[in-house]
């Protein structure tokens, strides 16, 4: 848990002194995809939301000024997925819809520009068999 929390420290200052370099926020966003997945095997569970709901929304940000690099579109798909069954584990089927309807188009247009792949094949059936199963509820 310690250098998860410093490497989020160390990623929100290089981000901070290089605002113009975005691999940065990328990275502070995995970072604290990372911090929240410790959190959750440490079953502090009410610090999650929070770190993975901000890793989102540098993510969408990312995407949205740069919405041709690969790797910030596969990291948003999976930050949508993630957060979708969250959703749909607490409930929430019509928010968990929602996310996954923003997802598979992601995922879907990765899959069919990097066909050899896996990978994107890979989240792009996940993310339609999350669909499934919310609408199914």
């Amino acid at each position: 848990e310690e250098y998860a929390t410093e490497a989020v420290t160390l990623l929100e200052e290089l981000a901070e002194q290089y605002p113009d370099e975005p691999d940065h926020q990328a990275d502070l966003a995995h970072a604290l995809m990372m911090k929240a997945r410790i959190e959750r095997e440490l079953g502090r569970a009410g610090r999650i939301e929070a770190i993975r709901e901000r890793a989102l929304e540098i993510r969408e940000s990312l995407v949205a000024e740069f919405p041709e690099k690969q790797r910030y579109q596969k990291d948003l798909a999976q930050s949508l997925h993630m957060k979708a069954g969250q959703l749909l584990q607490r409930g929430q089927v019509q928010e968990a819809e929602q996310l996954y309807r923003r997802c598979i188009p992601i995922s879907d247009r990765l899959s069919a520009e990097f066909p050899g792949v896996l990978f994107y094949a890979e989240a792009s059936c996940q993310a339609h068999l999350g669909l499934a199963e919310t609408l199914r509820r």
